[in-house]
């Protein structure tokens, strides 16, 4: 509704009167009274009634449209901020907009609209962006790209769970089929092998849904000085298949910079790969040798400060990727925002710390600086690696071993999950033999097909489809190991612990001062305690005897 429209509603409110008294009151016309009364009629149906003597509106009516055109408007700060941000970014280059229209839009002083417009041009020189003002009028003027992160920025920052979802898009952008844009995503990765995690999709989907937006609105994405050299032919093809849908579908047209921003987006957030394919000893394939050796290097730094073991496959796979798409977002400028950051930091600050120190090592290795968003998703796979660790403890850990077939495995491994999830945990899948011999930390192999060799894990074969009868025959193969692997451990902790040059057998001691004095010398001869000890345990001893009975 017009803030002039609303200025006649509270004036009616005050009392009723006929339209010349209300033209001068709000400093137009009688003729333009008329026309705002048809206005709010036409969105609230008899709201100002009309007679001889004048307009007067239904009362309730008049509080019910200020309540809720009042609990629209911004009321703080920061809220006038990013609500003129969007309107200057919304609203079409040729036509700037009016400071005193803005004042009159958001009831506020033309003292407050200076103070916001200030944060506004601070807001927006942070995305190389300029305020421009020209009289009374205001623009916004930059790359288009710009406008767009900052918009991307804007919808994270303005959620109110700081969590920009699916439903959260959904709601934002009422006239883009998200769902749609979703599944042209999925499909085509899919098509293409590659690899995306919920969180980089998101991302993915939000920027896409921003430029359709745009794009419609004419704010096209002309910059001709793109030069991304990461993005490779193969790359360009993805995001061209993936326009070409979202023109078909929503009828717009993405030019060649657009499929290039695109690219980048996907390059970014998504990573080439046959993930079921990939392990510990492939993974230098994807990535590349530094980055790897990089992989490595932070991998040492953390348990060399921290103590903090991540040297296992799955780990470093997931971590290799998330590093490689990390260094192609930064070196281009397209850190993602992690909607969690501020909660990670302060609920696991121990792992937001090992993760920040990560990042010096980053900066030390590469010179490449990170931002807290992205520290955050560092402390993601540190965070969820030790909870596997954690799981691990309890769990017995296995591999499943069958040649692939479709997607046979995945659907063997889930129904595994569903009936053994608390008692086993699938680490990888193999999918041929010779990949059995280099197991390392793993205390069972599951497998559909008879296995030629001899290998020193215990094995246990099922049918293809995990019957009933094969999850109880895991059951208690599962049960057994775990009985040995306690055992084994307790043997080794047994054997650490004791120092068989302690133990002696029928030596002539007659009490038990005798006794404690003759270990204690002991003890004090191998340089496990010093001279003081003796005393200590007799100090002990005054309390309460340690003897059981007479022994």
């Amino acid at each position: 509704m017009k803030p002039i429209c609303i200025q006649l509603v509270k004036a009616l409110l005050e009392s009723g009167s006929n339209a010349t008294a209300l033209a001068e009151k709000l400093n137009v016309s009688s003729r333009s009274i008329k026309t705002y009364v048809k206005e709010i009629n036409s969105e609230y149906e008899n709201a100002i009634l009309s007679s001889r003597n004048g307009y007067e509106i239904q009362k309730e009516t008049g509080i019910k449209i200020l309540e809720s055109l009042t609990n629209d408007l911004p009321q703080t700060s920061n809220e006038r901020v990013y609500y003129i941000i969007t309107k200057l970014l919304n609203h079409s280059y040729t036509l700037p907009i009016n400071v005193y229209d803005l004042c009159d839009e958001l009831y506020i002083s033309s003292s407050t609209i200076k103070n916001d417009l200030l944060k506004v041009k601070r807001k927006l020189s942070k995305f190389d962006l300029q305020l421009v003002t020209k009289g009374d009028f205001i623009s916004a003027e930059g790359l288009e790209k710009n406008k767009r992160h900052l918009l991307s920025s804007i919808l994270y920052e303005e959620s109110s769970v700081n969590f920009v979802s699916f439903d959260a898009l959904k709601k934002v952008f009422v006239d883009i089929d998200i769902d749609f844009i979703k599944n042209c995503i999925l499909d085509t990765l899919n098509k293409y092998h590659y690899f995306v995690n919920d969180y980089s999709l998101t991302n993915l989907i939000l920027h896409i849904a921003i430029s359709i937006d745009r794009i419609r609105n004419q704010n096209l994405n002309n910059s001709s000085q793109y030069a991304f050299p990461l993005v490779k032919f193969h790359e360009y093809e993805v995001a061209k298949e993936i326009a070409d849908v979202l023109e078909r579908k929503f009828g717009v047209t993405f030019n060649t910079d657009e499929k290039i921003e695109l690219a980048l987006l996907i390059v970014s957030r998504a990573t080439a790969v046959d993930y079921n394919n990939v392990n510990g000893s492939t993974i230098a394939e994807y990535v590349g040798d530094d980055c790897y050796d990089l992989v490595i290097k932070l991998v040492t730094s953390l348990e060399a400060f921290y103590h903090i073991s991540l040297r296992d496959d799955e780990f470093l796979v997931r971590f290799a990727l998330h590093i490689k798409n990390l260094l192609v977002r930064v070196q281009n400028n397209y850190q993602s925002k992690n909607p969690l950051a501020e909660g990670i930091k302060r609920s696991c600050p121990l792992i937001y710390d090992a993760s920040v120190n990560m990042a010096n090592e980053i900066r030390t290795f590469t010179g490449i600086t990170i931002n807290a968003d992205e520290i955050a998703y560092i402390a993601f796979h540190i965070g969820s690696a030790l909870e596997t660790q954690q799981e691990l403890k309890v769990k017995i850990k296995a591999v499943y071993y069958c040649p692939n077939y479709y997607d046979h495995n995945n659907r063997v491994v889930e129904s595994l999950k569903k009936h053994l999830g608390e008692e086993m945990i699938v680490t990888n899948i193999v999918t041929d033999e010779s990949q059995l011999i280099d197991l390392r930390d793993v205390d069972l192999i599951v497998t559909s097909i008879p296995i030629s060799r001899i290998l020193p894990i215990k094995s246990v074969t099922i049918s293809m489809f995990a019957n009933e009868n094969d999850i109880n025959k895991l059951l208690r193969v599962i049960h057994d190991t775990r009985k040995e692997i306690e055992r084994n451990s307790f043997k080794t902790r047994l054997i650490q612990l004791l120092d068989p040059r302690l133990f002696e057998v029928n030596k002539d001691i007659r009490d038990y001062q005798s006794c404690i004095t003759y270990m204690c010398n002991k003890l004090t001869r191998y340089n496990y305690v010093d001279n003081a000890f003796r005393g200590e345990v007799m100090e002990r001893e005054s309390i309460s005897s340690t003897a059981f009975s007479n022994f």
